[in-house]
């Protein structure tokens, strides 16, 4: 990959974060309508397609993110270490090439600054509708599993209740408020890179020296972001696949609920 492709490394993972997450709501949108498809060999019916669509998704960012962020790290290795060195022993067509590379993208900060403006804002609306949809959803479940609850001859603990993971096999609230994060740490992220190159622009040899710097480094830093936000909900699709139980539920309080509800 191209040297000066990392110039927009914040955009290039924000992007890459989106196409996955626009990949996963149309598994979704499709899950929804296949997941009570029940055939004479998938007698469970496709309830885990979305699941299993979200795994898909995380670890398609994950794989492509990684290869972004090695080379941004190299990228900065060549920046402090050995471009300093090459420019003081080089050409002036070197230094003139150098230097092409460096107004691709110091040019145009306030373009960087407005895309990062209208995405924080567009992302926070987007973010603000999904929560309010996730919420509704499952104040209507709750209310479905207390109504239900009502008709039990003997009802179930309330820690087997508070556990509705296990029973509606989707993922919890706290994943949705993850996900909505994670949706504003791009733009975030492109707006202070906008911020950044508009102050270091004031003088030419300050931006020569530090602008190469900049957007690596916020790349790194959302890179990092990403991978340690993206751990949780993976470690909850996971326990999902795997049909584990709950954490914090005990088999035998599951047995002992069931056995007491028959006899």
């Amino acid at each position: 990959m191209n040297l000066h492709l990392f110039k927009k490394v914040v955009m290039l993972l924000d992007g890459y974060y989106h196409l996955c997450q626009a990949i996963l709501c149309t598994v979704r949108i499709v899950s929804r309508r296949i997941q009570f498809t029940y055939t004479s060999r998938h007698t469970y019916g496709l309830a885990r397609v979305g699941v299993v669509g979200e795994l898909v998704a995380f670890i398609s960012f994950l794989s492509l993110s990684v290869s972004v962020f090695l080379e941004s790290v190299k990228h900065l290795i060549d920046v402090v270490f050995i471009l300093p060195q090459r420019e003081n022993n080089s050409t002036a067509l070197f230094t003139a090439h150098g230097h092409e590379h460096i107004h691709s993208i110091i040019d145009h900060p306030k373009f960087i600054l407005g895309v990062g403006l209208y995405a924080t804002i567009s992302n926070c609306l987007l973010g603000v509708a999904i929560l309010y949809k996730v919420i509704k959803r499952a104040r209507k479940l709750k209310q479905q599993l207390k109504h239900s609850k009502q008709h039990l001859q003997h009802p179930l603990p309330k820690k087997l209740f508070s556990k509705s993971l296990l029973i509606s096999d989707t993922l919890s609230t706290h994943h949705s408020f993850l996900q909505v994060l994670n949706m504003l740490l791009g733009p975030l992220a492109i707006l202070a890179c906008g911020i950044l190159l508009i102050m270091l622009s004031e003088a030419y040899h300050v931006r020569v020296i530090y602008t190469r710097l900049v957007d690596p480094i916020i790349g790194c830093f959302l890179f990092l972001s990403y991978f340690l936000m993206i751990c949780v909900p993976i470690r909850e699709v996971i326990h999902l696949v795997l049909q584990a139980k709950p954490n914090g539920l005990k088999s035998d309080e599951i047995e002992s609920a069931i056995i007491e509800s028959v006899c």
